[in-house]
């Protein structure tokens, strides 16, 4: 299910950037479903930093031509992730 939501999200960012031309309006959506991912996975730290690392690897490959640029950049904000999700917990 969670790998599903990743995969689902990084398809719709290519679909919805290739038909929308609006340079105000750029989709995120691999960062908001690593958003919503982090609450089932928090027991799992460890393979979502992977999971964060991994996307933004292929992120890297098939959008932008900077390898391991979006790769720590999504690692990073994975740890972020982690931080606000401490002290900002869902009820």
């Amino acid at each position: 299910m969670i790998i599903l939501t990743l995969v689902l999200s990084f398809y719709l960012e290519g679909i919805v950037s290739t038909y929308l031309n609006i340079s105000f309006l750029v989709p995120l959506f691999s960062l908001m479903a690593l958003i919503v991912v982090y609450p089932y996975m928090s027991y799992y730290e460890k393979k979502y930093y992977i999971i964060c690392f991994i996307t933004g690897l292929l992120y890297d490959i098939v959008y932008t031509n900077t390898l391991f640029l979006n790769a720590s950049l999504f690692l990073l904000l994975g740890y972020i992730i982690t931080k606000f999700h401490y002290y900002l917990q869902d009820n």
